[in-house]
């Protein structure tokens, strides 16, 4: 059963608006947007409003028609209005869209308000006096009185710069169409990588501006610097930094456990260093799944990172080795924790070479550190020294 005070449709309502700015913007990208200001989206140059956006969406499989009495139309004719009339927009100078998933009714005011070869102004004008005359409806009432309080020049101006676009992409179609709109910037291959981390940076932004009431606007420049960000990050020399900021759960208990603690354990890394070898492990083993989900890293490439990272270790290793005289456990963990140092130092192993964030290295080496049988290791004899985790690891499948 639908429930009728549900806020599911007003949600997916500023989700679109908030969707339908980042198609905008990437159609008219040397322009500003601001989101709920004046109107739903307002784009602007150098401070002064162009073009105000009202968007309408309907949920519904079934085409709702956009009629003379529709109140989506006079919700919008309202807004428009009193903006007029307190002179916070003067018309001609700016352009009132109205973008709706419905259909305009054929010979309707807003059938004539289209941008094709039917419209027609003064028509429009006419049939919308006359629906109000004849009208009836409560409430669209205020918005007939806001329509009505300009006088007949301002009603006219008014209603010639508004263009109404219907059958618009619905909350999911808008999707293919960004997508098509960056099939100019980056290979079809990467579309869909490049588009999650766009809208995802894009929503961020959008939601930062409306959570403060931000009156600057978003500028376009700083949606084609990300996208360009983006693109470089897609390169074959380079990969997307995604989990440069990620933290990892705070339920100590769980970190305990995991094999790599217990061997930064075993040589007495301060327990500083433990949380943040815990973030790089958090970081990278995120980062790791996400290049192969998006296809941008394959199994045998993060096999082959693996390797050098193995082999590296065991140059530090062996020459870790060479100097041991004394074998006292404190001498042994302060020569796992020299070898520890030089290993997380080490100012060269990328997995490409514009992958330059240190947490994909230092994790991957914790990940390596964190499997049994033991891949690499930190304490000299780190097999004989974390033997109750291989025994732990058997007792478990018995």
């Amino acid at each position: 059963m639908s429930n009728m005070f549900s806020a599911g449709n007003s949600a997916i309502g500023y989700l679109y608006q908030i969707r339908y700015a980042l198609l905008m913007i990437l159609k008219n990208n040397d322009k500003d947007i601001s989101i709920e200001n004046l109107d739903d989206i307002e784009f602007g140059k150098e401070g002064t409003p162009i073009e105000l956006l009202q968007l309408k969406h309907h949920s519904s499989k079934r085409v709702a028609n956009l009629s003379n009495g529709s109140s989506d139309f006079w919700k919008s004719i309202r807004i428009w209005a009193e903006a007029v009339k307190n002179n916070s927009i003067r018309v001609p100078g700016v352009f009132f869209s109205l973008v709706t998933t419905a259909l305009a009714s054929p010979n309707s005011a807003i059938y004539y308000l289209k941008n094709d070869n039917n419209r027609n102004s003064k028509e429009a004008h006419i049939a919308l006096l006359n629906h109000i005359t004849a009208s009836k409806s409560e409430g669209n009432k205020v918005a007939y009185d806001s329509f009505l309080s300009l006088d007949s020049d301002q009603q006219f101006r008014l209603i010639d710069s508004i263009y109404v676009l219907d059958q618009a992409e619905n909350m999911i179609d808008v999707v293919d169409t960004i997508k098509n709109e960056l099939r100019l910037v980056v290979k079809h291959e990467l579309i869909e990588p490049f588009y999650e981390r766009l809208e995802g940076w894009w929503f961020e932004e959008t939601v930062k501006h409306l959570f403060y009431g931000s009156k600057d606007p978003i500028r376009g420049s700083e949606v084609h610097r990300k996208i360009q960000d983006i693109r470089d990050n897609l390169k074959p020399d380079a990969l997307p930094i995604d989990f440069a900021n990620a933290e990892p759960s705070e339920t100590e208990q769980i970190w305990d456990e995991r094999i790599f603690v217990h061997q930064l354990n075993a040589i007495a890394v301060s327990h500083p260093r433990v949380k943040r070898a815990i973030k790089d492990f958090y970081r990278a083993s995120n980062q790791r799944a996400r290049w192969i989900a998006d296809q941008l890293v394959s199994i045998s490439e993060l096999e082959d990172y693996e390797r050098k990272l193995i082999e590296e270790w065991e140059e530090q290793f062996a020459m870790a080795e060479e100097g041991i005289s004394d074998y006292s456990d404190e001498h042994l963990q302060k020569s796992g924790r020299v070898l520890y140092n030089e290993v997380m130092r080490i100012p060269y192993l990328n997995i490409r070479q514009n992958v330059t964030e240190r947490y994909v290295m230092q994790g991957s080496f914790h990940i390596l550190s964190d499997q049994i049988p033991f891949r690499i290791g930190w304490h000299l004899q780190y097999n004989d020294k974390l033997a109750y985790l291989k025994k732990k690891e058997l007792d478990k499948h018995e």
